[in-house]
C-alpha cells in the first residue's frame, strides 16, 4: 500500500469529490481515479460508491477512513522531525494503565530518553484504564498505554502487541486458591462463566506474582509479566480448565494536532513493536 494512494483517499472522502481532490494534489482527476482503483484491489473491497455525481463513503471506506488519517499523520509527522534543525524539547505527560508495562516499555522510554535528552518524560503508572483514557480525553495527559479496545472512535490507536493470560504457580506446587490480575474483563467472565472461585483480585502484578512466591495460590497473569520468572523456572504454566484468553494492548493519543515530542514518541514506540513481541513470547 502506497502513502500516495492514501492521500488520494483522504482527499476524495474530504472533498467528496475526485475533481476537488485532484485539484488539491495537483493531479489529474483520471489519476486520482486510477489511484482509488489501486487501493480498492488491494483492499478487495469498494471505498466510494459514486452514483448521479454524488461520492460517498461505503461502509469500508469509513473504517478505514481514520486510520488512514492515522498513517498519513504519523508519517509527515516523522518527516517533519527528521527535516527539522533544532532538537527536541518541551514535556511529555504519559500514563499507563498498569505498573506492570513498566516491564514492557522501561526499553522504550531509555531508548527514547537517549534520542531525546531534551524531552522530559512525566510518567505515571497503575492508575487504571478509565482513568488513562479519561487524561488522555482530558488533556491531562499526552498519551496513554492501555488494554485494548479502547472503544474510542475519539482517539487515535496503535496497538503494540498481545499476549496471552495464563495460569502460574510455584513449580509442582499448584495451589487451590486463584489469585486474579483485574486487567481483563475478558478473564473475569471467563472465570465467572466456568465458576472458578476468587481468593485475591488485584491491579498489582508484583504483589500477585509475590502472594505466588509465598504458596498462597495460582496467579492468572498476563504471559509478558512473568516472563522473567518462567525463563528463570521459578513459575510454571499450568494447565487451568477455562478458555484461553488473550488481550492486546497499545497506546492512545488524542485525535488533534500532536507537538514534534508527542509524534516522536509515539514512532518510537511503533518502531519498538518487534521488542515487545520479543518479550510477549
Amino acid at each position: 500500500m502506497e502513502l500516495r494512494t492514501l492521500r488520494a483517499f483522504l482527499a476524495v472522502a474530504k472533498h467528496r469529490s475526485f475533481t476537488l481532490a485532484a485539484d488539491e494534489l495537483f493531479l489529474t482527476q483520471s489519476a486520482v481515479s486510477q489511484q482509488i482503483r489501486s487501493l480498492e484491489t488491494l483492499l478487495g473491497t469498494a471505498l466510494f460508491v459514486r452514483e448521479r455525481g454524488a461520492v460517498e463513503l461505503t461502509e469500508a471506506g469509513t473504517t478505514l477512513l481514520p486510520r488512514a488519517r492515522e498513517v498519513v499523520s504519523l508519517v509527515d509527522g516523522v518527516r517533519d522531525l527528521l527535516d527539522a534543525p533544532r532538537t527536541l524539547a518541551g514535556r511529555l505527560r504519559i500514563v499507563a494503565e498498569t505498573v506492570a508495562s513498566s516491564f514492557l516499555y522501561v526499553g522504550l522510554y531509555e531508548r527514547f530518553a537517549r534520542s531525546y535528552p531534551d524531552v522530559e518524560l512525566a510518567m505515571r503508572s497503575g492508575i487504571g484504564r478509565a482513568a488513562a483514557l479519561a487524561a488522555v480525553r482530558d488533556d491531562a495527559a499526552d498519551a496513554a498505554f492501555v488494554t485494548l479496545p479502547a472503544d474510542a472512535d475519539d482517539l487515535d490507536v496503535d496497538q503494540l502487541g498481545h499476549t496471552e493470560l495464563i495460569a502460574v504457580a510455584l513449580p509442582g506446587a499448584r495451589g487451590d486458591r486463584v489469585l486474579v490480575w483485574d486487567g481483563s474483563p475478558e478473564l473475569q467472565r471467563a472465570l465467572a462463566q466456568a465458576a472458578v472461585p476468587i481468593a485475591v483480585t488485584s491491579n498489582d502484578v508484583a504483589l500477585l506474582k509475590r502472594l505466588v512466591a509465598d504458596g498462597a495460590g495460582t496467579a492468572f497473569l498476563p504471559r509478558w509479566a512473568v516472563k522473567p520468572e518462567l525463563d528463570a523456572g521459578s513459575l510454571e504454566a499450568v494447565p487451568f480448565d477455562v478458555p484461553a484468553v488473550r488481550q492486546r494492548f497499545g497506546l492512545v493519543s488524542r485525535r488533534a494536532a500532536k507537538s514534534p515530542a508527542l509524534v516522536a514518541f509515539l514512532a518510537s514506540a511503533h518502531a519498538y513493536k518487534p521488542v515487545i513481541a520479543d518479550l510477549c513470547g
